[in-house]
C-alpha cells in the first residue's frame, strides 16, 4: 500500500515544503519524513510527510506503545488509506496539541494504554414470540463476539419462555417452524442466562465500567429492549455492565448510506438491504439468531466501508 512518497534527502527536519501537507493534520510547513505505519527501528520502509508535533506525538505516544502487528492489522481490517487514517489520528493529535508535551506528567497520563485500544463488538440478534419487546417471549439469542476485527466466538442459545408472555403462534410456526410445546422442552431461562453471561464474561469484566461490548444489530433497539427486559425478569441487574449505551443500529447506518437509493427500495427489511448491496445469503436461514447476526456483521462491514469513502 502506498502511504506517501519520500521527500528528497536534502530536506531535513525543520525545513518546509510548499507542495505537500502533513499526513495527519493540515500543517504545510516544517515537514519531515516519518516511517509509517511501521517504525524505522522495526524495519519499516514506507514513509509519509509529517509535521513536528505529529511526528513527536506518533513517535512518543503511539509507536512506543502499539505493537507493530496491531498497526498492520488495523490497516488490513479497515483497508485504511492516508486520508482516512489522517481523520482518525487527527482526533488524537488535536486532543494533545494544546499540551505540546511540555509536561511529562501530562504526557504520561495521556498515553494510550493497551487495554483502551480493544474494540469489543457483539453482533447480536434475538428470536421472540411476538413483536412487542415489553411483552414478548425470548427463546433464542445468537451472535458473534469480535475483538479488534477478529472473530473470537459465535454463539446461539435457546430457552423456554416465561409464562404469560405474548405469543403469536401462527408467526412462530410460519417464521420459525416452532410450536409452544417445542419451546417448553428447551432449557429454562435461568440456565440460558447463566450460559449467556458466562460467555460474555470471557471477554468483558462487568465490574470495569471501561470494559464493555458495543451492542450491534439490525433494528438493534428491539433486541436491546428484549434482552434488557429478559435480564430484569430474571432479577439480573447487570445487563448495562456488559454493553455500552447506546446500541449501534446497522439499519440506521444503512439508511443513511443508502439515503439516495431509498426511494427505489420497496422496504428496508434486512433481506431487502442485503439484496440491494449485493451480499449473498440463504433465505432459508433467515430468522435464525446466529445467522441473522452473521449477515448483519457482513452488512455492517460493507456499510462502514461505504461511509468511510
Amino acid at each position: 500500500m502506498a502511504w506517501g512518497k519520500k521527500k528528497p534527502e536534502e530536506k531535513i527536519f525543520g525545513q518546509g515544503t510548499e507542495n505537500n501537507q502533513c499526513f495527519f493534520c493540515d500543517a504545510i510547513t516544517k515537514l519531515d519524513d516519518h516511517h509509517f505505519p511501521i517504525p524505522k527501528r522495526d524495519g519499516g520502509k514506507e514513509v509519509v510527510f509529517c509535521c513536528g508535533p505529529c511526528h513527536d506525538s506518533l513517535d512518543r505516544m503511539c509507536m512506543d506503545n502499539w505493537p507493530v502487528q496491531w498497526i498492520s492489522q488495523i490497516i488490513q481490517d479497515f483497508q485504511l488509506v492516508p486520508r482516512q487514517w489522517r481523520l482518525f489520528m487527527a482526533k488524537v493529535i488535536q486532543t494533545l496539541a494544546d499540551f505540546h508535551f511540555r509536561d511529562q506528567g501530562v504526557f504520561e497520563k495521556m498515553k494510550i494504554k493497551e487495554g483502551n485500544l480493544k474494540i469489543k463488538e457483539c453482533f447480536i440478534d434475538t428470536e421472540t414470540t411476538s413483536n412487542d419487546p415489553a411483552t414478548t417471549g425470548l427463546w433464542q439469542i445468537g451472535g458473534i463476539v469480535r475483538i479488534n476485527g477478529v472473530v473470537e466466538e459465535r454463539f446461539q442459545i435457546q430457552c423456554d419462555v416465561f409464562e404469560g408472555c405474548d405469543v403469536n403462534e401462527e408467526v412462530l410456526m410460519n417464521m420459525h417452524g416452532k410450536t409452544m410445546k417445542e419451546l417448553s422442552k428447551l432449557q429454562a431461562p435461568e440456565d440460558a442466562n447463566y450460559e449467556f453471561i458466562k460467555m460474555l464474561g470471557k471477554y468483558v469484566d462487568k465490574y470495569n465500567t471501561k470494559d464493555k461490548f458495543f451492542f450491534i444489530g439490525y433494528g438493534a433497539e428491539f433486541d436491546w429492549k428484549v434482552l434488557r427486559k429478559w435480564f430484569d425478569d430474571l432479577g439480573d441487574q447487570y445487563f448495562g455492565s456488559w454493553f455500552y449505551t447506546p446500541w449501534i443500529d446497522v439499519m440506521t447506518l444503512a439508511a443513511y448510506a443508502l439515503r439516495g437509493e431509498r426511494p427505489e427500495m420497496k422496504n428496508f427489511a434486512l433481506n431487502a438491504v442485503l439484496d440491494y448491496v449485493g451480499i449473498e445469503y440463504n433465505p432459508r436461514k433467515l430468522h435464525t439468531a446466529l445467522y441473522d447476526a452473521t449477515i448483519t456483521m457482513e452488512l455492517f462491514d460493507e456499510i462502514k466501508t461505504w461511509l468511510e469513502r
